[in-house]
């Protein structure tokens, strides 16, 4: 197994806390086997899980304690060899040493590069100057500041409903079986709808939205949906399974907290949420209006990233410069023509056969849109360099065009466009969420 997060570039304490969190949260699911690599690379720290070591094989730690060991104003910590538990313990020793650097002045923390996880410690550069000598070392005016640290603007969060309630129900319900779900004093299931609502609390404070909407995916299910009708195919391989009974009434019930809250909720017939909140994160976007969250583990959000729009990947903020860091540098909006070619196996979009993704990438550095490789290719002009792509682009053109259209998110939902955004302003009814967890029997 590897699990990786994003870190920030230059963090705080908390920022830090939150991103070791992410990576807690991550291995728990299955926390068994021991680190066997730890590293640092391009802002993200990896871990890859295998077997426990063996007494005598290089990496093994027996009852040993790794600690933080200082050099200067550089940290390390080894983390090979660490279990589940003892990583926990690690991190929690780790966030009270750097809280307490902290205490006296505002302190970052460098992440490097390399093997375990280091970094340096420096007085932060956010500090403000009584002084005017230095002003280039001043804190950024409001325009020169990334989109979402920006103060002042308004913040629109995007929840993908769906999406939340199936990884807060499937991480909480993991090899358990029914009878051992967590359930209110009534027999109500509860262990989703109490991660839901955790999950949601944290972001609601880590991230403190202005306006905020959950979008769910139409009640008629997979075959009334509009690309259903397109292509019979679409979402197939899952028409065979049966959503578990528990998480079925959890999304009811997720809905009724959400309406407890007073948290605005909406689904149109026929469309996904991804549609949904495609039009409302470009319009939002398009308007100047701020930083847009949409909160979701789903890759298909990646065609939707700009300047404004930040997609929540493991509740962490992927933005358009990650995108590209992992996508060889093409640009967010290709990403329908990346899908199109390499197609996806969890929605049963076909793709062009025999165009991986290194093929896929090559074609959209080299022609962009899918279509202008398509047209070379058959006009005989096809770069040397993507040539052996030429008889795969000519005779599976229409499932790769078919494809291309299935990935594509909707960004002009009419039901969508005619939302106001006062209709969306964050304002919840704390004694209706209170009341709802007393009912339930949650204790948060």
């Amino acid at each position: 197994m590897e699990f990786k997060v994003s870190l920030p570039v230059n963090g705080t304490a908390l920022a830090i806390g939150c991103s070791l969190d992410s990576l807690v949260n991550q291995w728990k699911l299955a926390p068994v086997g021991a680190i066997r690599r730890g590293y640092v690379h391009q802002q993200k720290l990896v871990i890859e899980i295998g077997d426990y070591f063996e007494i005598g094989e290089e990496g093994y730690r027996g009852l040993s304690i790794q600690e933080l060991i200082q050099k200067g104003n550089t940290y390390s910590i080894d983390l090979v060899g660490t279990t589940f538990d003892k990583l926990v313990d690690l991190i929690k020793k780790f966030l009270k040493k750097i809280s307490e650097m902290s205490k006296q002045k505002v302190m970052e923390f460098e992440m490097i590069e390399g093997e375990g996880l280091q970094f340096r410690i420096v007085e932060s550069g956010w500090r403000q100057h009584i002084s005017n000598e230095h002003s280039s070392q001043q804190r950024p005016t409001l325009n020169n500041m990334p989109a979402h640290d920006q103060k002042g603007k308004d913040v629109l969060l995007l929840i993908d409903g769906m999406n939340l309630i199936n990884r807060s129900y499937h991480g909480s319900a993991y090899k358990k079986d029914e009878s051992e779900l967590l359930r209110s004093s009534q027999g109500v299931y509860t262990n989703g709808v109490k991660t839901f609502v955790i999950k949601l609390l944290k972001v609601l404070r880590t991230f403190d939205p202005t306006h905020v909407a959950v979008l769910w995916d139409p009640e008629g299910g997979r075959n009334t949906l509009w690309r259903r009708q397109v292509a019979a195919s679409y979402k197939a391989n899952r028409d065979g399974s049966v959503q578990p009974v528990p998480l079925t009434e959890q999304v009811i019930t997720c809905k009724e907290v959400l309406s407890a809250m007073r948290v605005p909720q909406y689904q149109v017939p026929t469309m996904e949420a991804d549609d949904l909140i495609g039009s409302l994160a470009k319009r939002w976007s398009k308007q100047g209006m701020g930083t847009c969250y949409m909160w979701s583990n789903d890759n298909d959000y990646f065609q939707l990233l700009d300047s404004n729009i930040i997609q929540l990947l493991n509740d962490k903020p992927f933005t358009v410069d990650d995108f590209k860091n992992d996508f060889d540098g093409i640009d967010p909006h290709l990403f329908i023509d990346y899908k199109g070619y390499t197609g996806d196996t969890s929605d049963n979009i076909m793709g062009v056969n025999g165009i991986g993704k290194v093929g896929a990438l090559g074609l959209i550095k080299t022609y962009g849109r899918m279509e202008k490789a398509i047209a070379e290719a058959e006009n005989g002009t096809l770069d040397k360099k993507c040539s052996r792509y030429k008889d795969k682009l000519i005779k599976h053109k229409q499932v790769g065009e078919e494809s291309k259209y299935l990935a594509t998110i909707l960004t002009d939902v009419p039901e969508m466009n005619s939302i106001k955004w006062n209709d969306l302003m964050k304002n919840i009814d704390r004694a209706g969420f209170k009341k709802m967890m007393n009912e339930l029997k949650i204790n948060l």
